[in-house]
């Protein structure tokens, strides 16, 4: 089978989810770290690498959500990915109705919105992650691979603030352990510069939410050429 061509605008489709998915996935199951790999621990069984012929990479972002790919051995099968638009605009109007409140001086009004935006965030990543668990079981027997931005976050000059990257990892490698999905986290450098197709690394291949390589021509989503990158990552 060939590759599918990640601009295909077939591969960015949202697909129908089983809703009987939760109620198939197996008991009860604890997830801890070791060098970024998390470790399921369960009486069920659960999938190993050794079971598994196809990866779903994510790439969590600000101006995307998530961005994710499924790949197998004969290429890319398929991508979704969710807009963080709303995710940010909706936020951002919780905290200048919060500021208006404030300089208002109205405290029944504070005090009865507090907690919406720490509500809202959850609900939009529980949401997000379920979506991501439910894509990789679509693909089953499947690995989810997550880049990991602790380090990122703390070092970078242009870390992503007041992004919620720890909740979404922590309910996405919550979720895929309770499904008997194995997930891995792993140093995202390089992954958004980086062409899939080739190889070649050059930050200029970037430029926002376009990514083309100079060297082979390719070009497609900067967050599906990373989703790809990462799903494809040894």
């Amino acid at each position: 089978m060939s590759e599918i061509d990640p601009l295909d605008a077939d591969l960015l489709r949202q697909p129908d989810v089983d809703p009987s998915f939760a109620s198939n996935a197996p008991g009860p199951a604890v997830a801890t770290t070791d060098g970024g790999v998390i470790t399921l621990v369960t009486t069920a069984r659960f999938l190993t690498d050794d079971d598994v012929n196809m990866v779903v990479g994510v790439d969590f972002g600000e101006r995307v959500l998530w961005a994710a790919a499924v790949v197998g051995p004969d290429g890319v099968k398929q991508v979704e990915m969710e807009s963080g638009r709303e995710f940010r605009h909706y936020r951002e109007q919780l905290d200048r109705r919060r500021e208006q409140l404030s300089e208002q001086g109205d405290l029944r009004g504070i005090r009865e919105t507090r907690g919406d935006r720490e509500r809202y965030t959850e609900q939009k990543t529980h949401t997000a992650t379920r979506r991501i668990v439910d894509l990789a079981a679509e693909h089953a027997p499947c690995k989810i691979r997550y880049e990991d931005l602790t380090d990122y976050r703390e070092t970078a000059d242009d870390a992503i603030h007041d992004w919620p990257h720890g909740m979404l990892t922590e309910q996405l490698a919550y979720k895929a352990t309770e499904a008997g999905l194995p997930v891995e986290a792993i140093d995202p450098a390089n992954t958004s510069i980086t062409c899939r197709q080739c190889g070649e690394t050059n930050p200029q291949f970037r430029d926002q939410d376009d990514f083309e390589c100079w060297e082979c021509g390719y070009e497609v989503h900067a967050d599906v050429n990373a989703a790809i990158n990462i799903a494809q990552w040894t």
